[in-house]
């Protein structure tokens, strides 16, 4: 089982900017470690992270930092889009969205030139 929340350092790693000027929006800021478990076999000589890795970082993110729990469980991931490849050592800026009225979360995962990355849907179990 992978330690996330140990693995990046949880706080120290992770940088909440601001809520966004808009309502029940939230910006964070994170390098993702070369060091992250998920980067190992994917792929050995050009290691990019994978797509279950942007789920369960971007979940931690909703659970730690906005729904202030311990643990959620993901109900439904309604669509993933990858845009770009997420590199070992990439800082990287993740604005989620949520809907207080449905537990959904809508995560944009963008570039410090704030180019679209990856695209995330999905809802948490109440």
């Amino acid at each position: 089982m992978i330690q996330l929340k140990a693995e990046l350092q949880v706080p120290h790693s992770i940088y909440f900017k601001h809520q966004h000027p808009m309502p029940h929006q939230h910006l964070f800021q994170l390098q993702i470690p070369a060091s992250l478990t998920y980067f190992r076999g994917h792929f050995p000589t050009m290691p990019v992270l994978p797509a279950v890795a942007m789920i369960d970082i971007t979940q931690l993110l909703v659970t730690e930092f906005i729904l202030h729990q311990t643990q959620t469980f993901l109900e439904k991931l309604n669509s993933l889009k990858i845009k770009e490849a997420v590199l070992p050592d990439q800082v990287l800026q993740i604005l989620i969205t949520t809907d207080p009225s449905s537990y959904t979360f809508e995560a944009q995962w963008l570039d410090l030139a704030q180019k679209k990355v990856a695209e995330l849907l999905f809802s948490i179990q109440k």
